[in-house]
Parts: C-alpha cells; sequence; structure tokens
C-alpha cells in the first residue's frame, strides 16, 4: 500500500479568498476514500501563532486526516512527499517526491488539488486483473527439433 503524503505551503493559502476552496477540495478528496496525511509548511515569520491557532479552530472538525504542521521547507533525510504543491520559486530536493506540481499563482492550488485528487484516486482504486497469456509455442512437445 502507498503511503500518500500531500505536502504545501500554508502561508499560500490562509487568509485568502480561496481559503475555504482548498479546504473543500481536501475534503473531497478525503470522501473519495483516498486516505493520505496532510503536510503543512510555512516559513519562520510568515504566520503570526494567533493566525495559525484561528486557522486550526476554524477547520479542525474538517480535517479528517492526520495534518502534520512545521516551519520551514526543508525535507529530513527519511521524509519523503507523494505529491508536493510549491510555488515555481521554491527549490526542493526532488529525489524525495513522487509528483510535485509547481505553480506561479496561490489560485493554482485549486487546480493542484483537484490534479492530486485524480492522480492519488487512480492509484489507489483497484485494477483490473491481468489477462493470462495462452502459450502458443506447443508447449506439450519440443518444436525446436
Amino acid at each position: 500500500m502507498v503511503k500518500i503524503i500531500l505536502r504545501m505551503n500554508l502561508a499560500d493559502f490562509i487568509l485568502t479568498s480561496f481559503e475555504e476552496d482548498v479546504i473543500n477540495k481536501l475534503d473531497e478528496a478525503y470522501k473519495d476514500s483516498i486516505k493520505f496525511y496532510l503536510s503543512l509548511w510555512y516559513d519562520d515569520g510568515d504566520l503570526q501563532p494567533k493566525i495559525l491557532k484561528d486557522f486550526l479552530l476554524k477547520y479542525e472538525n474538517r480535517l479528517h486526516f492526520k495534518t502534520n504542521i512545521k516551519v520551514g521547507s526543508e525535507l529530513k533525510t527519511n521524509d519523503f512527499i507523494w505529491f508536493d504543491i510549491i510555488r515555481k520559486s521554491d527549490t526542493i530536493n526532488s529525489d524525495r517526491v513522487r509528483f510535485q506540481y509547481t505553480y506561479s499563482k496561490g489560485e493554482y492550488i485549486i487546480n493542484a488539488l483537484e490534479e492530486f485528487h485524480k492522480c492519488a484516486k487512480f492509484c489507489t482504486s483497484e485494477k483490473p486483473p491481468k489477462r493470462i497469456q495462452k502459450r502458443n509455442d506447443n508447449e506439450s512437445s519440443n518444436y525446436r527439433k
């Protein structure tokens, strides 16, 4: 089973006009039986503790999945991100990221979450059984003689 971790910059959508849309997209993925972990990060000084606390209190009932919030975008040695949503200006060590969506404007986070939903749904849905190929080399005899 694949451990799906979605990582986003919290400062890019908190207190914006599309903050509610981001939470709705995350909720849609959860309701579509996609089990994932949410990893939110922000740079030191981007958010005040009161803003972060208000955000958590506002959406705690709708964040049904394990959510981790940390300061800084640095990935540790054992960290592996399945789907990373980052600004074009951010740099990241991509050998620890499976899929990456880069955007230039914060509003494009909604598009990124739609792509995440499609990708996660495809990767976690049941696959059709493989057909067994019939042998055509006349296995009952040695036809090379």
